[in-house]
């Protein structure tokens, strides 16, 4: 199925449906609050959280129909597993299943009308088993609030909450994604929350799998740490990167990755934490790393 055959799809559903009200918006906050979300440097909204990265996109067909004509050209076939509306959502839907790769990863985007006639588009991807009373719980949120804001952050990091704890950082942080933040040349980190260990270290395979494909990996072996005051095994990977990078007057093209999947607070994290250097010259970590690692070796 064409991806512009979606969008015709999900346009006609206010046709079809009445908006109904949501007595079940009030419920969702408790799922909502482990949400985190920013935009990207496109001006693309990602949201993450349960783990889950959540693209959302809003449309106002009636006053960009030119531009939506000009994007169904270039809209490619991919495979569609489900295309249909979802009955237990109370409000007009289409939803549409896709799996990237051989079945691990899955994306399931929700088309549902706004009451200003718009129409949001929210992609969920994560790993199987999805979790479909989340995912609801989200798409009920946006219609009830016709939008995400409360979710959003700025750029800057001042202060993270990972997992739970406080954690004060300062002017050279700042946030690259939804959980994902760096310190200028003082290391970065990312890290998703889940309630199911499988599904985390699925997650983890996920993060790995998509940075050896951009990289050459010079070393890989597991390291004992001490992660969130509980001790654990991390899989640490030294890439060689494509050009050297400056970090606090030093050089390297050497990226060393650590992959953490741990239970932390009655969840669990999976968490991959990184920065530049030569780990044989130096077997401290920076700054950033040191708030939730620390090497036992």
């Amino acid at each position: 199925m064409h991806a512009a055959m979606r969008y015709t799809l999900c346009i006609g559903l206010a046709h079809i449906m009445s908006v109904s009200a949501l007595a079940q918006a009030s419920a969702n906050d408790t799922i909502l609050k482990d949400l985190h979300g920013m935009l990207d440097t496109k001006g693309h909204t990602y949201i993450q959280g349960n783990g889950y990265v959540i693209k959302v996109e809003y449309h106002d067909w009636p006053a960009s129909q030119s531009a939506y004509a000009k994007t169904k050209k270039k809209q490619q076939p991919s495979v569609v597993l489900l295309a249909q509306d979802d009955p237990e959502l109370p409000v007009p839907n289409a939803i549409f299943e896709e799996r990237p790769d051989s079945g691990n990863q899955v994306q399931t985007t929700y088309c549902i009308p706004d009451r200003s006639k718009g129409y949001w588009y929210i992609a969920f991807a994560t790993v199987r088993p999805e979790e479909r009373a989340f995912e609801r719980s989200l798409v009920l949120s946006i219609h009830a609030n016709s939008g995400y804001k409360g979710m959003m952050t700025a750029r800057e990091a001042q202060e993270i909450d990972f997992c739970g704890r406080k954690i004060p950082l300062g002017p050279a942080c700042h946030w690259m994604g939804p959980y994902n933040c760096q310190c200028s040349g003082l290391g970065q980190m990312n890290w998703s929350i889940t309630n199911d260990r499988a599904r985390a270290s699925r997650l983890i395979d996920v993060q790995l799998d998509a940075t050896k494909l951009k990289n050459k990996i010079l070393q890989r072996d597991s390291v004992a740490v001490v992660f969130e005051g509980a001790e654990a095994k991390a899989l640490r990977v030294i890439y060689k990167m494509p050009k050297v990078v400056k970090f606090l007057g030093q050089t390297s093209d050497h990226l060393v990755a650590y992959y953490v999947v741990a239970p932390v607070r009655d969840r669990y994290v999976t968490c991959v934490l990184s920065h530049y250097g030569d780990p044989a010259a130096d077997r401290s970590l920076p700054p950033l790393l040191s708030e939730v690692m620390v090497l036992k070796e």
